[in-house]
């Protein structure tokens, strides 16, 4: 967390991420039993602008990290996400960002014993901003209702059509 004298911070809560993939990526590789099989596999990174992401992994015993080299990187998790669900590899979610997919069946956990450490939010403000009624009471509502961000509907879907499919039913369909 940056460190400024002139501002505040309030822990909101943490959050983990985990490995998926979709159900067909899966069924047509060999699954992996350790991070550093992952190595092999297509993987889907995400690129914050400057650097891509470096997946940091623990079963609680050991860590493990992997800079993966991506076979599709994008600066949005929606998209790497969505690459998943279409069968491209496997990307490194928030679970909370993909907990609807996977119960959906359209994403699984992959190596489900190794997740992120707790990842931690904070609310990062001006100090003396806190004094405003406003300030104050988005500070507090963003931390009483942090858990609730598992429940919202960060929900994509995926519907096949074939090209000969769409033709004899007009597109969208």
């Amino acid at each position: 967390m940056p460190q400024f004298s002139n501002m505040s911070a309030r822990l909101l809560g943490r959050f983990r991420s985990g490995l998926y993939a979709s159900p067909r990526y899966l069924a047509g590789v060999q699954p992996p039993l350790h991070p550093k099989d992952l190595l092999s596999h297509k993987l889907l990174g995400f690129y914050d602008g400057q650097t891509i992401d470096t997946w940091a992994l623990t079963d609680g015993k050991s860590e493990f990290q992997i800079k993966p080299t991506p076979q599709f990187l994008s600066n949005d998790y929606w998209i790497v996400k969505i690459s998943a669900i279409h069968d491209h590899g496997i990307g490194f979610l928030p679970d909370f960002f993909a907990n609807l997919e996977e119960k959906e069946g359209l994403l699984r956990r992959v190596l489900p014993d190794w997740t992120s450490p707790q990842i931690p939010v904070y609310c990062l403000f001006w100090s003396h901003r806190f004094a405003n009624p406003n300030v104050r009471l988005l500070v507090e509502t963003a931390a009483r209702n942090f858990d609730a961000i598992a429940s919202y509907l960060y929900t994509a879907s995926r519907q096949d059509v074939h090209l000969s499919e769409e033709s004899e039913q007009g597109p969208g369909i």
